[in-house]
């Protein structure tokens, strides 16, 4: 008899620590709106391509993004911009840093609750602005374009709608690689809009 109430026990906390894992899992989604993940984003994984940096900062810095040492990316991409500002490939640089401030205003609870950093998010959109303005080459647009997609993607976490969508709707003209996400976050605007 006390092994089956014992038993039914062990079942019962099972059942009771499963619902109350689900039902955080529903609270987090409905509360955090879809277009405030940024981790889904294939482009703060993929930091193979270099655009012709080569410094030892550099490397040193996109060496630690892949570690997720947010704190000493940022170190060596602003040693990289300082010792290093008036190099060609210099915006490449600038867009590395607004990534990683961007990835690293990113919190959460248990993977729940995404919330964010609203200087890192400010530092993200100032370093994606500086390489908008340093890329000069008609050879690199396409981190042009992405800059503006993260720009209007970092505005929406501060929920200035009317931001994002102006940088949203430069990917969508200039058909960036980014374009499509940049027209469903536009949707996702104009339905929050209404």
């Amino acid at each position: 008899m006390f092994d089956l109430f014992k038993t039914n026990y062990v079942y019962s906390a099972a059942a009771v620590i499963a619902f109350f894992t689900l039902s955080l899992f529903s609270i987090s989604e409905i509360i955090t709106p879809s277009y405030k993940n940024i981790s889904e984003l294939s482009e703060l994984t993929e930091y193979s391509s270099t655009r012709g940096r080569i410094s030892y900062n550099f490397s040193n810095g996109i060496k630690a993004l892949n570690d997720k040492n947010y704190n000493n990316a940022i170190i060596f991409l602003k040693n990289d911009i300082k010792n290093n500002s008036n190099d060609e490939t210099i915006f490449y640089t600038n867009y590395m840093l607004g990534l990683t401030y961007l990835k690293k205003s990113e919190s959460n609870f248990l993977g729940l609750f995404n919330s964010y950093n609203l200087t890192d998010i400010d530092s993200s959109i100032a370093n994606f602005k500086r390489t908008i303005h340093k890329n000069n080459s008609s050879l690199f647009l396409n981190i042009t374009y992405n800059s503006y997609f993260f720009i209007g993607k970092a505005y929406l976490l501060n929920n200035n709608f009317d931001e994002a969508k102006i940088n949203l709707q430069i990917v969508i003209d200039k058909k960036g690689s980014f374009l499509n996400e940049a027209k469903k976050l536009i949707e996702i605007i104009d339905y929050i809009q209404q």
